[in-house]
C-alpha cells in the first residue's frame, strides 16, 4: 500500500458521527469491548483534553482507516501531550497505517513546541508496543490495576513500626509542587486531569516533614454508602528509610473502614513502587490486567 492511498485528515475536519465511528471501527477486536455512542466520544474527548488540530484521522477509499487522538496541557511550563487512543479498522491492520498516522502526529507536536507525548498500551499488545519503540518511544515502567472485592476479616497493611503521622487531606493540585510527585504516571491519573471528587493525602511526620502521599478517589451511592475506592498515587518520600511503613499507613488510611465490603482497587501503579505492590498483594489484591507507560521526548 502506498502512501498516496490513505487520505491524512485533522480530526476537526470531521463531524462527530465521523469521530465516533473512527472511535468504534479502529477499536474492533480488541482487549474489551470499547464501543461508545457520539455523546461518550464527545465526553472522553473534553475529559482528555484532545485537541482536534492535533489528532489525526486516515480514510481509504471513504473508509475509515484509523486514527491517533493527541490529548495536550501546559504543566508547570512543560507542554506535555498524551495518546488518547490509536486505533486502525481490522481491513486494514498489518499494512503501515499505525505507522503513518504516528508519524503525522508527531510531526505535529514538534511544529506546535511541544516537550514530550507520553501513552498507556496493553502489555500483551506486543504489535502496538512495537509499533511505539519504532517510533522513537520508550518504555518506563509497567502500570498494573489491582482488584479486591469484599470486607477484610483482619486488620491489613501492618507495619514494622508504630510512628506517630499527621493527615492533611485536600486537592489533587496539593501534590504537584512536592519534590518527589511521580511525573512519570498515566496521563488521567495524574493531579492535573484527576476528577472532581479525587482526593489528595499529604502524610507529615513530627518534625513537619513531608512523609508521602496518595491520591485517590471513593465513590458513593445516591443514598451516602460508600461503594469502592480507587488509589491513583501512593508514594513515599524516597530521602526516608520508613519508606514501606509510610506507604502502609497511606494504604490503611485510603482503603478504610476495612469492615465495609466494597470494590477496592489501585489503578496504574507504578510497578517499581514494590512497597506498595508487596502490601497490595499480601492482602489479596490481584492484577486484573496491566499496561505499559511509554514516553518520547520531542526535544
Amino acid at each position: 500500500m502506498s502512501v498516496e492511498e490513505v487520505q491524512i485528515k485533522s480530526l476537526n475536519e470531521c463531524t462527530l458521527d465521523q469521530i465516533n465511528e473512527l472511535w468504534n471501527v479502529g477499536f474492533q477486536e480488541y482487549f474489551n469491548d470499547m464501543t461508545r455512542g457520539v455523546e461518550q466520544t464527545v465526553n472522553h474527548l473534553g475529559a482528555c483534553s484532545i485537541k482536534p488540530n492535533l489528532s489525526v484521522a486516515a480514510y481509504i477509499d471513504g473508509v475509515p482507516a484509523g486514527f491517533v487522538f493527541i490529548g495536550l496541557k501546559n504543566v508547570h511550563g512543560v507542554k506535555t501531550a498524551w495518546n488518547g487512543g490509536t486505533g486502525v479498522n481490522p481491513l486494514f491492520r498489518g499494512r503501515g497505517i499505525a505507522k503513518i498516522l504516528l508519524q503525522e502526529a508527531i510531526a505535529r507536536l514538534r511544529e506546535a513546541d511541544v516537550d514530550m507525548i507520553t501513552l498507556e498500551v496493553r502489555t500483551e499488545n506486543s504489535n502496538a508496543i512495537s509499533a511505539y519503540i519504532r517510533a522513537g518511544f520508550q518504555s518506563i515502567h509497567s502500570l498494573p490495576v489491582l482488584v479486591r472485592n469484599g470486607a477484610f476479616e483482619q486488620v491489613p497493611f501492618q507495619r514494622s513500626r508504630f510512628d506517630d503521622y499527621l493527615n492533611v487531606y485536600g486537592i489533587p493540585e496539593d501534590v504537584s509542587r512536592l519534590p518527589f510527585y511521580l511525573e512519570q504516571s498515566a496521563w488521567m491519573m495524574n493531579w492535573f486531569n484527576l476528577t472532581a471528587g479525587a482526593q489528595s493525602l499529604i502524610v507529615y511526620d513530627r518534625s513537619g516533614e513531608v512523609a508521602g502521599y496518595s491520591l485517590f478517589i471513593r465513590s458513593f451511592t445516591k443514598s451516602g454508602e460508600l461503594s469502592g475506592i480507587t488509589l491513583y498515587h501512593c508514594e513515599a518520600n524516597p530521602k526516608r528509610e520508613d519508606g514501606s511503613d509510610v506507604v502502609r499507613y497511606m494504604l490503611a488510611q485510603v482503603y478504610g473502614p476495612f469492615d465495609v465490603p466494597v470494590r477496592r482497587v489501585a489503578h496504574y501503579l507504578r510497578s517499581t513502587n514494590q512497597a506498595a505492590i508487596d502490601a497490595l498483594a499480601e492482602v489479596g489484591f490481584t492484577v486484573d490486567y496491566e499496561e505499559q507507560l511509554m514516553r518520547l521526548h520531542l526535544k
